[in-house]
């Protein structure tokens, strides 16, 4: 989806290969009066209107300030249903399917370590 913080990365579709329609991820959507943002991140290839992927980040900071590495900021979540091995599954070259899917929702939902020092993943994705 373009601009999100998880798939906006990816320009172009990722081939899906599903091996049993119905099986082959779960349909979704936001969980109504919760306390922040749900956006849909990846729909599969026959229905767009349906999420297999979504983020969602809290409204207001959560936690006490300078307990743990994220105390005090705002929880995030990240849900990923489909098939891990059918992503890409028939392209020669992987490197920018179902790693850099991971990848990017991994580095997203850690994001800037606010206690110093950086702990965002080092972008290893080949083209």
């Amino acid at each position: 989806m373009a601009g999100s913080p998880v798939s906006g990365a990816f320009t172009d579709s990722l081939y899906y290969d599903l091996y049993l329609y119905a099986d082959s991820g779960d349909n979704f959507g936001p969980a109504p009066g919760t306390d922040g943002v749900w956006t849909g991140d990846w729909t599969d290839n026959y229905l767009k209107n349906r999420y297999m992927g979504m983020h969602w980040e809290s409204n207001a900071p959560k936690g006490t300030p300078g307990q743990g590495v994220w105390g005090g900021e705002q929880t995030r979540l990240v849900g990923l249903f489909y098939e891990w091995r059918a992503l890409e599954a028939r392209r020669p070259n992987t490197a920018l399917g179902a790693p850099a899917v991971l990848h990017d929702a991994v580095a997203w939902l850690v994001g800037p370590s606010p206690a110093g020092g950086s702990h965002r993943l080092a972008d290893t994705r080949q083209a």
